[in-house]
């Protein structure tokens, strides 16, 4: 049986609020939306069919939500074409589905909870886009040995096979600067790349290419501060990760087997270990803080769901997809 997979598909960014959601609708033919209740109940639906569905032997695809990484704003079983989503994603509320794909509503017991996610949303983003602005301001290098740097050192096991990228984020401000961890446990092979702040980015851009260019199959995690930055290339067919540990997410345990690669070296340039990195992460939990002590009000009260009221819905969902 494969193993189930945990991303997140949205985040709260240095650059707004952005989602992947679009990338992985193309793979399916039917979403349900959860209708009604909260997110944590939402989440507990998501969770209790997932399950479901792995007693039954099919894979799951958890996406965690970006304003709390313990739940779940969405699931998708790619064999059978078909992923549900909480009907509160900002992709729901605003109908951002492409034409192909057919649209089931599933109410739940409990109207919906009115709140005031705007509002929310604009004070977290702003001290999200604060951290982003140290991120810059913390001697970025920009080093033309660093621009230049030959890929092909990373791309010697890369082999002609059909092309597909897929687009995450690593983690969330709720869960810290976590490298998304899943698939560390079965990678064969990584690549850790250290150096001063930013110095990674264009060698993991030049990474992607080269590994597209070869048509492989890639998982592109992007990082929550400089959106356009890449925290690790995953390449599950041949089980490689590439660690970009120059962009401000925590260092990584090395295990046997490890190769890590400095770059700029002779170059004075400071590490991203300094002031700047620590006022990053002092911003990111602020922004972690507000998200935590709303949506702790937000799931206060008395809309519960019954053991019963949740079977019937997994029912309902297993029984229009997976027969």
């Amino acid at each position: 049986m494969k193993k189930n997979r945990h991303f997140f598909a949205s985040a709260f960014t240095g650059r707004g609020h952005l989602s992947f959601w679009t990338d992985h609708f193309q793979e399916l033919k039917r979403l349900y939306l959860l209708q009604g209740n909260t997110p944590g109940k939402h989440s507990l639906v998501l969770r209790s069919l997932g399950l479901a569905l792995t007693d039954r032997g099919y894979s799951v695809n958890y996406y965690h939500r970006a304003e709390d990484h313990l739940m779940v704003e969405g699931l998708t079983v790619p064999s059978l074409g078909f992923g549900v989503m909480s009907g509160n994603h900002p992709y729901a509320v605003q109908k951002f589905f492409p034409a192909h794909l057919e649209i089931v509503i599933v109410e739940l017991p409990g109207s919906a909870v009115p709140n005031n996610m705007s509002t929310i949303y604009e004070r977290v983003l702003k001290i999200v886009k604060s951290a982003r602005e140290v991120y810059y301001s913390g001697s970025r290098t920009s080093s033309k040995a660093v621009e230049q740097w030959d890929a092909n050192f990373w791309i010697e096991e890369f082999k002609e096979k059909p092309s597909c990228l897929r687009h995450y984020f690593a983690g969330s401000v709720t869960g810290g600067l976590n490298l998304p961890g899943d698939f560390f446990e079965c990678c064969k092979k990584r690549y850790l790349i250290k150096g001063s702040l930013g110095s990674g980015v264009s060698v993991m851009r030049d990474i992607l290419v080269e590994a597209l260019s070869r048509s492989y199959t890639v998982e592109a995690y992007h990082s929550i501060i400089e959106p356009s930055d890449l925290v690790v290339l995953f390449i599950p067919e041949i089980r490689l990760a590439i660690i970009n540990g120059t962009c401000c997410y925590n260092e990584l345990s090395l295990l046997s087997g490890d190769t890590v690669w400095y770059l700029g070296k002779g170059v004075l340039v400071p590490t991203f270990s300094g002031t700047s990195y620590e006022n990053i992460k002092l911003k990111l939990a602020a922004a972690g803080r507000e998200l935590d002590k709303y949506y702790k009000q937000l799931e206060k009260g008395e809309l519960y769901l019954t053991a019963e009221e949740i079977s019937a819905i997994i029912s309902r969902i297993i029984r229009e997809t997976a027969g």
